[in-house]
């Protein structure tokens, strides 16, 4: 079974400070199987800001694995229990702002707040 044909995300750009314009990449992935979504918890996964955190997505968190060039399914996965979002921060990743200087957590906490 193809494992990219039975995984169900989602992915885009969420504009979270208009005047730096900061819009933070996610990709958001359905729970496995799709049973009880509405009473489904959704944990979402933001970087320590030195690495993407798309590399966890086919490494040791998501559903997806790659290895030797084939996608494999990952049975360890948290889409097993929840769903999952993952955020890329600015400088990191696919995440973008015009303003590159360095932020404080409280400038990262209120995009975040912005962004859900």
């Amino acid at each position: 079974m193809d494992i990219l044909k039975i995984i169900c995300s989602y992915s885009g750009f969420i504009n979270v400070d208009t005047q730096n314009s900061t819009k933070y990449f996610y990709w958001f992935f359905l729970k496995e199987y799709y049973t009880h979504l509405q009473s489904t918890p959704i944990i979402f996964y933001i970087g320590d800001g030195l690495t993407s955190t798309f590399l966890n997505i086919f490494s040791a968190l998501g559903p997806i694995q790659i290895y030797w060039g084939r996608y494999l399914q990952n049975y360890d996965s948290y889409t097993n229990i929840s769903n999952i979002v993952y955020v890329d921060l600015p400088g990191i990743g696919f995440s973008i702002t015009d303003n590159m200087e360095l932020r404080t957590a409280q400038d990262l906490s209120f995009e975040f707040y912005s962004f859900i």
